[in-house]
């Protein structure tokens, strides 16, 4: 995926070595929600300077109802209904899939 967004193999090496990989998962699944006029250029930066959770789910969370749960717990169901999770292939340095069983 992030290969198709136009970052380089030298990029994606480079960010995978130094970032953990839900950081990346993180800042890409958020790049949607903000109006990046350049989603390659801020997709790194938001990577790099782990940047906070967009502003527009961050309004969503505080507006949207909280699920209590049996053991207690209780959670937002704002991101739930706004991000689709998609599969993210990320590649090894030797450029070998690696495959996310979850």
């Amino acid at each position: 995926m992030l290969r198709a967004m136009g970052v380089t193999k030298e990029q994606a090496q480079h960010l995978f070595v130094r970032y953990p990989l839900e950081r990346i998962q993180r800042q890409m699944e958020w790049l949607p929600f903000r109006n990046a006029k350049n989603p390659l250029g801020y997709l790194l930066a938001a990577i790099e300077g782990d940047y906070e959770r967009p502003l527009s789910l961050r309004q969503n969370a505080s507006q949207s109802p909280t699920v209590d749960h049996s053991d207690g717990s209780s959670s937002s169901t704002a991101v739930s209904s706004l991000a689709k999770p998609m599969p993210i292939p990320f590649y090894t340095a030797e450029g070998e899939e690696i495959v996310n069983s979850s």
